[in-house]
């Protein structure tokens, strides 16, 4: 199962029972203000820098939209090994986030 596989109100309803916002949903709306910033910009160099965040910013959110798959998969598969494979794939992938982003999350969760 991929992550186009997962129809993607699937993935918000589970947060919402949970009672969160996916991650990724709120990397999605920080990029679409930077990119409405990105047009009102006259500076090369801040467009340069705008655009470069926007690019980070994206590939976070692709990495935080897998690992939303994985912990989604690991709620519902029922069998141990499908729920183990589950478990390590969201935890290479959690292991995969920039310094960068780690330390953002930590800011959100009001940790840093």
């Amino acid at each position: 199962m991929s992550v186009r596989d997962l129809p993607r109100e699937s993935l918000d309803g589970w947060a919402a029972a949970a009672g969160r916002e996916l991650p990724s949903v709120r990397l999605e709306r920080r990029i679409d203000r930077l990119a409405l910033q990105l047009q009102t910009v006259r500076s090369a160099r801040q467009r340069g820098e705008l655009f470069a965040l926007i690019t980070r910013l994206k590939a976070d959110r692709r990495l935080e939209v897998q690992i939303e798959t994985e912990a989604w998969k690991l709620s519902v598969v029922e069998s141990e090994a499908d729920q183990r494979a589950a478990f390590e794939a969201m935890q290479r992938l959690i292991a995969q986030r920039t310094p960068e982003r780690v330390r953002e999350m930590e800011r959100e969760q009001g940790l840093g």
